[in-house]
C-alpha cells in the first residue's frame, strides 16, 4: 500500500520538490484506483449484501435438496418394508439388531486398554508378592542354617551381611506389593468409569437402531396378525368350498340313487305296447277324446298316457273281454280322466276357500276298465 505520509522536510529545495512530486503523483494513482473500484463496484456495501444472501440461498438450496434425498430415500424404506412379509421381516430385524451393550462394552477400545492396564499392574503386584515371600523364606532358611550369627544379628552384637540384604530385599519388596496394591485400586476404579462411560455411549449410539427395530417389531406383529387372519379365512373358504363339493356328491349320490330305483322299478314292469297293434288306434282316439271333447291339455295326458301305455296290453285284454274295442277304451279313459281332471280342480277351489282345511295330492291316476 501506498504510503500518503507528507514529505519530510529536507534542507535541499531540490529533494523537497521532488517528494512533493512523489507524494502527488502517489495520491494521483490512490485516486484512480478508487475510481476504477468505484466504476466496477458502484455501491460495494450493497454488493456485499447480495453476495452474502447468493452465499445463504444456495446454502437453503443444498439443504432442501439434502432433505428432499433423505425423505425420498425413507418414503423408498418404508414402502420396501411395508411390502416385507412377516418372516422377511423378523430376518430384516434380525439383521438389524445390534449385539449387546455389555458385549460391545468389553470390546470397547479404551476398556480394552484399561483392563490391560490393571492386569499389568496386578501382574507386578503378584510378582512382588512372590519376590516378597521369597526373600522371607531364603532369610529364615538361612537362619535355620546360622543360628549363632543370627541371634548376635539380633542382639545386634554382630552383623549378618546376607541376613541383612535378605532382609532388605523383603522390605523392598513388600513396600513394592502395597504402593502397587493402591495403584491396582486405582486402576480398578479407572475401568469401572471406562466401563460406565462406554456403556453410556453405545447405548446411546444404539437409540436409533432401538427405536427402528421397535418399530419394525411392531410391523412384524402386525403383518403377523394380518397373515393369520388372512390364512383362517382361507381355510375357512377350503372348508365351504369341501362342504359344498361333499353336498354337491351326496346330492349326485342320491339322485343317481333315484335313477337306479327308477330303473329297478321299470325293470319290474312289463314291457311297453309297443308291438301291440291295437296301441295305434287307441291312442288317436284318446288323444282325439281328450283334447276335442273334454279340453285337456298335453301336459295333463303325458304321464297317464305314458303310465298306461306300460300296461295297455293287460289293460286292453281285460277290456275286451268285457266287449270294448280299442276305441271305446279309449273313450272311456278320456272321460274318466275329464271326470277326475275335474274333480280335483274342485277339490283345489276349495282347499283355496278354506286354508284350515288339510290339503291333499288328488293325483289323476290311470281309469281302470
Amino acid at each position: 500500500m501506498i504510503s500518503l505520509s507528507p514529505p519530510t522536510i529536507c534542507n535541499s529545495a531540490g529533494e523537497g520538490r521532488a517528494q512533493v512530486i512523489e507524494f502527488r503523483a502517489a495520491r494521483a494513482e490512490v485516486a484512480q484506483a478508487a475510481a476504477e473500484l468505484r466504476r466496477a463496484v458502484p455501491d460495494t456495501g450493497a454488493e456485499i449484501i447480495h453476495l452474502e444472501a447468493e452465499r445463504q440461498r444456495r446454502e437453503q438450496a443444498q439443504r432442501e435438496a439434502r432433505e428432499r434425498a433423505e425423505r425420498e430415500k425413507a418414503q423408498q424404506e418404508r414402502q420396501r418394508l411395508e411390502r416385507m412379509s412377516s418372516r422377511e421381516l423378523a430376518q430384516e430385524i434380525a439383521r438389524l439388531r445390534p449385539p449387546r451393550v455389555i458385549d460391545l462394552v468389553e470390546r470397547d477400545r479404551a476398556v480394552l486398554q484399561a483392563e490391560a492396564e490393571r492386569q499389568a499392574l496386578q501382574n507386578q503386584h503378584t510378582e512382588a508378592g512372590s519376590a516378597a515371600a521369597r526373600a522371607r523364606d531364603q532369610a529364615q532358611a538361612w537362619r535355620e542354617a546360622h543360628k549363632v550369627q543370627a541371634w548376635f544379628h539380633d542382639k545386634g552384637i554382630g552383623h549378618a551381611p546376607k541376613l541383612r540384604e535378605l532382609e532388605q530385599q523383603r522390605e523392598e519388596h513388600r513396600a513394592e506389593w502395597q504402593r502397587l496394591g493402591q495403584r491396582i485400586e486405582e486402576a480398578s476404579l479407572r475401568v469401572q468409569h471406562v466401563r460406565q462411560q462406554a456403556h453410556q455411549r453405545i447405548t446411546a449410539e444404539q437409540e436409533p437402531t432401538l427405536a427402528k427395530l421397535a418399530e419394525l417389531e411392531a410391523l412384524q406383529k402386525e403383518k403377523a396378525r394380518q397373515e393369520r387372519e388372512a390364512e383362517a379365512k382361507r381355510l375357512q373358504q377350503q372348508r365351504i368350498e369341501r362342504e359344498r363339493e361333499e353336498e354337491s356328491m351326496a346330492a349326485l349320490e342320491h339322485r343317481l340313487a333315484e335313477l337306479r330305483a327308477a330303473q329297478e322299478a321299470d325293470a319290474t314292469q312289463p314291457e311297453p305296447s309297443d308291438d301291440d297293434p291295437r296301441w295305434a288306434a287307441f291312442e288317436r282316439t284318446f288323444m282325439h277324446a281328450a283334447q276335442f271333447e273334454h279340453y285337456l291339455s298335453l301336459t295333463v295326458l303325458a304321464a297317464p298316457l305314458a303310465g298306461l301305455k306300460a300296461r295297455f296290453a293287460a289293460y286292453m285284454d281285460t277290456a275286451a273281454e268285457q266287449g270294448m274295442t280299442p276305441e271305446m277304451f279309449a273313450q272311456a279313459c278320456a272321460k274318466g280322466m275329464a271326470e277326475q281332471e275335474r274333480r280335483a280342480m274342485q277339490e283345489q277351489a276349495a282347499r283355496d276357500a278354506d286354508p284350515k282345511q288339510p290339503q291333499e295330492d288328488s293325483p289323476v291316476s290311470t281309469p281302470t276298465p
